[in-house]
């Protein structure tokens, strides 16, 4: 869309009668009003195919050009898409591995806990007892109790 809304000479008809710099200005007015307009109706076309998701995100960006126009702001499309796919695939990651969070933070207190009440002083010993006691099976690793073991010993419950 950007690239065929490049060429303002498309317009050059319609704004002939204005000076230079004017003419430059309006052309620049009228491919917002067709970018809003052209989203605004990919908007529609994505909600009657039921894609309810890109309707919105459609919608979305037709608001924000409308409303950077009307303040002259300039508002690249490149750099919005980019921004709203990073933020989908972070909310997507989170709730992706948030199953994997809850368990290492259930057992970085676990460990902690054998830690205390068994009197360990260094965390290699705890790991090591862990390991050889509670946790037998392959997983998990030495390893990866003994860095779960520090990061609760810090403080790093997340």
């Amino acid at each position: 869309l950007n690239e065929l809304l490049s060429d303002t000479s498309k317009f050059n008809h319609i704004l002939s009668k204005y000076s230079s710099s004017e003419s430059k200005r309006l052309s620049l007015k009228f491919l917002e009003v067709f970018r809003i307009y052209a989203f605004k109706e990919l908007s529609f076309i994505a909600y009657h195919t039921e894609a309810f998701n890109i309707a919105l995100m459609y919608h979305d960006y037709a608001m924000q050009l409308y409303f950077s126009s009307s303040k002259s702001i300039f508002y690249d499309s490149a750099d919005y898409f980019r921004k709203l796919s990073s933020i989908q695939g972070t909310k997507a990651a989170k709730t992706r591995w948030a199953p994997q969070a809850e368990y290492r933070q259930r057992k970085k207190k676990e460990y902690l806990h054998i830690k205390v009440t068994q009197g360990f002083n260094k965390n290699t010993k705890a790991a090591r007892y862990i390991k050889d006691y509670i946790e037998t099976d392959e997983q998990p690793s030495y390893e990866y109790v003994y860095k779960l073991l520090c990061e609760a010993t810090n403080g790093n419950f997340s």
